[in-house]
């Protein structure tokens, strides 16, 4: 439902991306070049599977690997497409 992969772990600040709509995590291999600066975390979300889920569940289950992953939405920088 959702994967994810971590590129430049070593780095402090991150950088979440999320693709859009009827694609995948691949949209955004061109791009990882440009911020080796910072931690990756692109996430590989199946849109088809949360749009089964009502609201809440979807919000606690974004929260939860949010958590797992120290991710701070206050600190770090999330870029989506659609």
């Amino acid at each position: 439902m959702i994967d994810y992969r971590i590129f430049n772990k070593s780095q402090k600040k991150k950088i979440i991306l999320f693709h859009g709509l009827f694609a995948n995590s691949g949209f955004w291999l061109p791009y990882l070049k440009y911020f080796k600066t910072h931690q990756l975390i692109v996430f590989d979300l199946n849109y088809a599977d949360l749009f089964k889920m009502n609201f809440n569940q979807l919000k606690l289950l974004l929260y939860h690997v949010l958590k797992k992953l120290n991710i701070n939405i206050s600190n770090d920088v999330i870029i989506s497409h659609s």
